[in-house]
């Protein structure tokens, strides 16, 4: 039995450039009739902290990673309509998944991963997202998630935590 399926998240920035993505994309191939693996070229330090992000984050979709990812559009970014709306873009134009992960808690986390479910139905992205982490699920106020929960259905985002 075992593991048949799994997702890596592959830092992409101005320090690691697509070193990474080379080695886990060689693995996947080398691998391929064993597992299949998914490759998420993820801005771990932002899309506007890091500004060698976006470019290299394409170069990665170009190299063949399968999803893009962003890290808290909120705290990291400082800009979530702009970090969100660049995912996206990125996303539409590779025509690949999202996968977000919003380490936030509290009102902040929910309200990133409000703005990621209204922007997943804007975009077509129906099914296409997953927030991975959420942390802001365990201390969050009741009654925002009560509000919140219909719309994450209604996008059909996945979660993930660990």
């Amino acid at each position: 039995h075992g593991t048949l399926y799994t997702r890596t998240h592959v830092d992409v920035d101005s320090v690691a450039k697509t070193k990474a993505v080379e080695a886990v994309l060689e693995a996947k191939e080398e691998l391929k009739d064993l597992i299949d693996i998914q490759v998420v070229a993820f801005a771990q330090s932002g899309f506007f902290v890091d500004l060698e992000s976006e470019s290299l984050i394409r170069k990665s979709l170009d190299m063949g990673c399968d999803l893009v990812g962003g890290v808290d559009p909120a705290t990291r970014e400082n800009n979530v309509e702009g970090s969100l709306d660049l995912c996206f873009k990125l996303a539409k134009e590779y025509d690949v998944d999202i996968d977000y992960h919003i380490h936030d808690i509290g009102t902040v986390g929910v309200y990133s991963i409000n703005r990621l479910a209204q922007k997943t139905i804007e975009n077509g992205y129906k099914g296409r997202v997953t927030t991975s982490h959420a942390w802001c699920f365990a201390d969050a106020p009741s009654e925002w998630l009560d509000e919140a929960i219909p719309l994450y259905k209604d996008s059909g985002m996945k979660f993930v935590t660990c």
